[in-house]
């Protein structure tokens, strides 16, 4: 992967352009990896849209995936009202689910298979 030898690797959660900000040069070379992939999505265009509106600044990881938990929350109450083996099946038959955090689809048991991205900290963010 070309890691280099000093690099710190820090959990995905900290992938907050923020906290990349407060670090100032001290992040430079700081490596995660994260489960969003680069590819865009209709969807993540129109969320960032939408938070950046709203807060004036830039979504992080966490309120991405929120956000996906609740559309494919919402759209399977639709589908099954208070069935369970419904919600169930519904959930975990997501297939390449394109949210705000990137496309990814559900296993049998209800969690989501990603694939794992690392980014690294270059010129002051984070970039794949």
């Amino acid at each position: 992967m070309n890691i280099p030898g000093s690099a710190i690797f820090v959990p995905s959660d900290n992938d907050d352009q923020a906290i990349v900000d407060a670090a100032g040069p001290a992040a430079e070379g700081v490596s995660l990896f994260s489960t969003e992939s680069p590819e865009p999505t209709p969807t993540r265009a129109l969320y960032r849209d939408q938070y950046r509106k709203r807060y004036n600044r830039e979504p992080d990881p966490l309120s991405r995936h929120a956000y996906d938990e609740l559309l494919l929350l919402e759209r399977t109450m639709h589908a099954c009202k208070k069935d369970v083996a419904c919600t169930q099946t519904h959930l975990g038959s997501t297939e390449n689910f394109a949210g705000a955090s990137g496309t990814f689809s559900m296993t049998t048991q209800r969690f989501p298979d990603r694939k794992l991205y690392r980014k690294q900290v270059k010129n002051g963010a984070f970039m794949h």
